[in-house]
Order: structure tokens, then sequence, then C-alpha cells
């Protein structure tokens, strides 16, 4: 139990610290010990030893977690025009026309000054190099990106768990004169890995050489979006993390043989596996330390005859996190220690419970892949936000294609290299590939093949682990009335936090950078879209979908009764057209201008494919809804429709919820809003969505007098080329209280049908 507690100490530690900065947790530090100095010094008391380490324990997190979060040495050279020397130190990946490169540097050059450095860069450049290679890159040294929004990818955290803070784009990447040398046993293992992999795609190629790349060296780069996104869906994505499959492997074989051989054997069997799997990831330093923990453990209990089980798990997550605190958001490490915990308290039981199921090997197979799918399903609704309920089935089916890959694909490269086929062996390596390639698609066209499961809260993580506690007493046949107590007594509360949001409006502008999207929802009534973001015509990149969406999601907005666009350009439309694709949206609310343009064919043919209604707006309309939304949506005038700028052909859509309105501008100019002020179609509303992100064409101080906002909000790129928000926009709105996505991050306005109730933002 002592390892148990001091391990949420340090956990606390890292909040501590992450959460309320260095004056409180130094403020905490100091309480501790001055409460453990009173109650020994004035009260006589004996310390207890489990507080004490837990202290000691949170100390150490305090401190381990400053440490890890210092800045790096490249600090004062982010925006700085640099010239970076280093060592190709990961394999390199293709991204699009580029590859991107992590390189290990050794000097930065600025100007005339030149310095040596140890640090890990990112270097996305298209030129191509290979692993090793020692290369010199000019470009801007940037930081990391934060989250961008709740529950978003955060790049920075990330990273930094990767030992990584810095990122740089380059058209200018050479070979460095002179070669920096390592001898390190992560460069034998990658220069190992290198070689599988061209042999992996001299003899296959696309997605069933990207499979074989996944399954024989753990890198999933090559894997096409689309199976990535159907292999996320139907629950066999997993199987192609190393972390969840040597955890899953290793312990399954533990089972297999528990049977077979005794105690002893099956340690230093453990210990072998581990260790063999940490010499060939040594290019991963968790997988070298989880690996090098777990077999020390394993190897002091086995001589000392140490057995609680619970305690040497700790004991090993604790080393693991004190040498790299960052990694309590590293999802591969949080899934495969989780799944290993879930394994070791539930295993027997759950083998025990099974035993209808006669052949052992089958037995043991379904309680772990049991314990996996459904102990890590509040993670998988975290991290990915889906589950397949036919996930627990298939993995038979991926086990034993990884299998036969691992047995058979160097034996067949082999023979095709020799003799130019390998016929039995290519027909069985074909037949575990289509493990990944073909089934996934007979999975999702299965009934209720996959659901979206919204990101869980922290409340929501307490109910299931107390829930998790109660099944685990009730299976071992222990009291477990006090741990269900407090699971309902968790309920009871979630259920209670609810109560307010009942009969209030939520609107939120989403953070999808240089782009509109926004959600306005009466939780548990209505949901509705106006526009979602999208990307600019220089990228490839789609916020919409990369962003907008996964917000959706992550929020459990997935059943949605309407979405309305302002207008079809690409920063306005490609997130609801992402939308329409992935989640349920009974009707569409457009307008009838650009037709033939891009966006507005691919928003049809997206809803024409997903049975969505659409409703082309001509004439002034208004939209009711069941839980009390009103949407008033103003078609362009005939003068507006003269005007060649397509930002004219613009919607102009009120929200209101009782007396509280929200109105949407899209990008309309000055001279849309002119004809609006003329014709005296100006709705005053308590919240503007300032038009075309803040551009000096639009919102005029006359527009802005006659809507007489309480809170204005811009939607808007973080730096961005365009010089937004122009310096005159924000003089006119300087009589309300300004928010800006850039700054803020999503933007959510709490109002009931009298008044705002509060404005709650991400930053």
């Amino acid at each position: 139990m002592t390892f148990i507690v001091s391990l949420a100490g340090l956990i606390i530690g890292f909040f501590a610290w992450e959460h309320t900065g260095s004056f409180f947790a130094v403020c905490a530090l100091f309480a501790l010990v001055s409460f453990c100095a009173v109650m020994k010094l004035v009260f006589k008391k004996r310390i207890n030893l489990t507080l004490l380490f837990a202290a000691v324990s949170f100390c150490i997190g305090v401190i381990s977690y400053g440490a890890a979060v210092a800045g790096g040495e490249l600090d004062g050279y982010i925006d700085r025009y640099c010239t970076v020397t280093g060592r190709i130190a990961e394999l390199p990946e293709r991204s699009g026309d580029n590859f991107r490169y992590v390189i290990d540097a050794r000097s930065v050059k600025y100007g005339d000054n030149t310095e040596e450095i140890k640090e890990n860069i990112i270097i996305t450049a298209p030129a191509e190099f290979e692993f090793n290679d020692t290369v010199t890159a000019e470009g801007f040294i940037k930081a990391m990106n934060p989250a961008m929004n709740e529950f978003g990818f955060d790049a920075q955290r990330y990273y930094k768990s990767l030992g990584i803070s810095y990122k740089l784009y380059s058209e200018t990447v050479s070979e460095a004169p002179e070669p920096i040398r390592s001898y390190l046993p992560s460069t034998f293992a990658l220069s190992v890995k290198n070689e599988i992999l061209k042999l992996v795609y001299d003899i296959s190629e696309g997605d069933n050489a990207a499979v074989f790349a996944a399954v024989l060296t753990g890198e999933r780069g090559g894997i096409s979006d689309e199976l990535e996104d159907e292999l996320l869906k139907s629950g066999g994505y997993r199987f192609l993390y190393y972390a969840f499959l040597f955890i899953f492997v290793i312990s399954l074989l533990l089972e297999l043989l528990s049977e077979k051989l005794p105690r002893k054997a099956r340690t230093y069997i453990f210990i072998a596996a581990v260790l063999l799997v940490g010499v060939f990831n040594s290019d991963k330093p968790v997988f070298v330390k989880s690996c090098l923990y777990a077999a020390a453990a394993v190897f002091i209990r086995s001589r000392t005859g140490f057995v609680y089980r619970p305690d040497i798990l700790c004991s090993v997550i604790g080393a693991m996190l004190i040498s790299n605190p960052l990694l309590i958001y590293n999802s591969g490490f949080v899934m495969s220690v989780t799944s290993g915990a879930m394994l070791l308290i539930f295993g027997d039981a759950v083998k025990e419970r099974l035993k209808f199921i006669k052949n052992g090997y089958i037995r043991s197979t379904a309680a772990v892949s049991l314990i996996c799918s459904v102990g890590l399903m509040p993670l998988a609704a975290y991290y990915f936000n889906i589950f397949s309920p036919y996930s627990m089935l298939t993995v038979f089916l991926y086990m034993a294609a990884n299998i036969i890959i691992w047995i058979c694909f160097f034996p067949a490269a082999f023979m095709i290299k020799l003799f130019g086929a390998a016929p039995v062996l290519s027909q069985l390596l074909s037949l575990a590939l289509s493990s990944y390639t073909l089934l996934p698609k007979l999975i999702l066209k299965l009934p209720f093949s996959y659901v979206y499961l919204p990101s869980p809260n922290i409340l929501i993580v307490l109910i299931f682990a107390a829930a998790a506690l109660t099944v685990y007493l009730k299976l071992r046949g222990k009291k477990y009335r006090y741990s269900l107590i407090c699971a309902s007594a968790l309920a009871a509360v979630f259920a209670i936090t609810q109560i307010p949001r009942i009969n209030t409006a939520e609107i939120t502008f989403v953070n999808v950078g240089q782009g509109d999207g926004a959600v306005v929802s009466v939780p548990y009534k209505n949901t509705i879209l106006i526009d979602g973001g999208g990307g600019a015509s220089y990228s490839d990149y789609d916020p919409g979908h990369e962003i907008f969406v996964p917000y959706l999601i992550k929020h459990g907005h997935t059943n949605i009764d309407a979405a309305f666009v302002s207008h079809f350009h690409q920063d306005h439309v490609q997130g609801i057209i992402a939308a329409v694709q992935e989640l349920d949206i009974h009707a569409l609310f457009v307008p009838d201008s650009l037709d033939g343009s891009q966006y507005r064919i691919e928003l049809e043919e997206a809803a024409e494919k997903a049975g969505t209604d659409i409703y082309y707006i001509t004439e002034d309309t208004r939209v009711k809804f069941d839980g009390g939304l009103i949407a008033d949506i103003t078609v362009p005038d005939e003068r507006t429709r003269m005007s060649d700028d397509e930002n004219d052909t613009s919607l102009l859509i009120n929200v209101t919820f009782g007396e509280t309105g929200c109105l949407f501008t899209g990008d309309m100019t000055d001279f849309a809003e002119k004809s609006l002020l003329l014709k005296r179609k100006v709705p005053q509303a308590e919240i503007l969505k300032v038009a075309h992100h803040g551009s000096s064409s639009s919102t005029s101080a006359g527009f802005v007098s006659a809507v007489d906002p309480d809170i204005s909000v811009i939607s808007l790129g973080a730096d961005n080329s365009y010089g937004f928000p122009n310096e005159r926009v924000l003089e006119n709105l300087s009589g309300t209280d300004v928010y800006r996505t850039d700054i803020n991050g999503d933007i959510t306005v709490i109002a009931d049908k009298e008044k705002i109730k509060k404005v709650k933002t991400f930053r």
C-alpha cells in the first residue's frame, strides 16, 4: 500500500506544479513538512510512514516536474532565423511532399555567433536524407504548439515527453561536411529497423507495406488516412501500437505458460522477454526504461520473495515518472500502464468467470482481450473517442495475423529475393494482411460497428474507477459496500453538476485557427452548428476535419439538429463537410449562391451520401427548435447581390434563446452592412461574431452601434499573415468586451433566456 500511496503523492505533485505553479507547490510542500514536524515535536505522535512517503513523493513530484518543464537551450532562438547542424536520430517520415526528421542538434548559428547545444528538434523539409545522416538546416526555430482547445492535441506536452521541444521548417537542408557519429544501442536498433523497412518496401507497397512496417518495427507513418480511419473505428489500430502490443503479447504469453511452467521459469521468461523488447526498441527511451524497471522489479521479487504485485507495478511506474514526469501526458505510456494494471488486478478473477471456456489457451486470450477492451474504455474515449463492440472478438484474428507476419515475413522475403517467389508463405502473409486491410471494411458494414464516445471529465473517470473497484471486490468475494456507495455518490454529484446546465444555452466559438466555427447547444435538447472552419488554398491542412469535428466528438455533439453555412468559402465550410461525413446531421441550411463552386459541390455530395436534407435559403427565414433556440436568417438583398466580393454572399444568422441573441455575420463586408442598415434589418444582439476575422473591410462603427453588443468575438488564427484584427475594428468594438480565439482559445458564452451568465475561455 505504501508504494501505491507514494505514486499518488508523486502524481499529485505533478498536477500541483502544472495547475498552480511553483509558489503554491512550494507552500504545499512547506505545509506538509510543518505538519509532520508539529505532530512529532509538539504532540509527540509517531509519524505515519505511509503519509511520510506520500509527502516525500509529493516533493519529488514537484521538483521533477518543475525541472522537466524548464526551458531548453534553444529558447533564446525561438522565432529567429538560424542554422542548425545535427544528426538524423530517428527514422525519417514522409509527410505529404515533405520529409519529417528528428535531429539530434549539436550546434546552432545565429548571425555570426555559433553555440554548441544538445537538443532534439523536428525539421520538416522537401529534401530526402537517410537515417544517421548529418545535416545542416536553415529556418525559423519555433516552439511546439500548445493545445488549441479543451481535449485538443497538445503537441507541446506530447513532444516534450519524447524529449523534443522545437521545430523548424527548412527549404535549404544540406549534408554537413563533418559527420556526427553515434555508437549508442539506439542507433544500432534504428539501423536494424531501417534495413527492415527497406526490405519491406522492396518486396511490397502501399498499405500492405505499411502494415508490415508497423507490425515489424512499430513505424505507422506509411499507413494511408483511409486505412487508419477504418482501423480506428473497427478497433484494430491499437494492435499497431507497440506499447499496447507488447504488453498484450507478454501478458498473454505468461497466461498461456502459467499452466505449463513453474513460477521460477515463468519469471525468467518474463525478464528475458522484456529485456529483448527493450533492446529492439532501444531507440524509444520509454520502452527501455519500462523494460529495465519491470525486469529489475520482477527479479528483485523473485530473489526476495516480495510478492505484492500492485506495489511492484507502482514502483516501476513511479521510477519512470520521476525520470520523465511528462510521460503522464503520453497516451502510449498511460494506456500500456493501465492495461498492465488491469491485467494484474482483474486477470485471475476474470479467468475464473470464464471457466465455461474449456480450452485454457482460448480462455486466457479471451480474458486478456476482455480486460484490455473494457478496462481501457475510458482511456479509449479520452484519447480516441471511439469504441467498437466487435474489438473484443477480433483480437484473436489480429493476434494471429501479427504472429504470422513475425514468423513468415523474413523467410518469405529471403525466398522472394533468392527465387523470385514464395507461394505458400506469401499466401499466409496475404491472409494475415487481410485482418488489417479487409476485416475493418467488413466490420464497418455491420450494425453498431462503432460508437463515438465523448471525452470523460475527471468526475466520470472517478465514477468508472469506483465502479471498477466495486467489480474487483465483488469478484474477489470481498465487501464492496463502501466502494458501491462511493460510486453512487460520485454519480449523484455528476447528476447535480448537470442541473445548472438545464434551460441554458452554450455558445462556443471553436478555435479553428484562421476560420469560423461555432457550436450552439441547449444541453440534452438541441445542438446546431454555424460554420465549421477549414483550411487555406495554399495548404492541405484542414482544421475543419482536424480540429472542429474532433471537438464535436470529444464534447458529445454527434447528433446534430442542424448546420448553418454562412457562405461557401473554404475556411467556413470544410468543417461542415467533414461533420456531415462523420456525424449525424439532420438538416443543412445554406445560401443559394456560388453555384458550381468546389466546396458547394463537395457539401452537396456529402449530404446526398449521408442522407442529410439541404435547405437553400433564398429569402429571410426563421428556423425554430424544440429546445428554445430560434435562428433568424437574413439573405443578401438585391443591392448586396450586386457586389463582386464573394464575402457578401454571407447569410446573416441571428440565433436567439429567449431574450439573449448572438449575431453571426460570416465574412460580410461594410458594403453588405450598409445595405442592412439602410433596410433597418440589423438586429440587436448581446453577442456579435465579428465579420471576416476582424478585417478592415468589415465591422463599421455604424453596424456595431446598431447591433449594440455586450460581447464581441473575433475568430482568427494566431500570427496570421493578414494582420487581423485591424486596429480600426478594435476601436469600433472598444465599447464591448472583446474576445479573440487567437488569444483566448475556445470561447464559450453561457446564457439563460434572460441574460448572459458567464463567459469561459480555454486560455
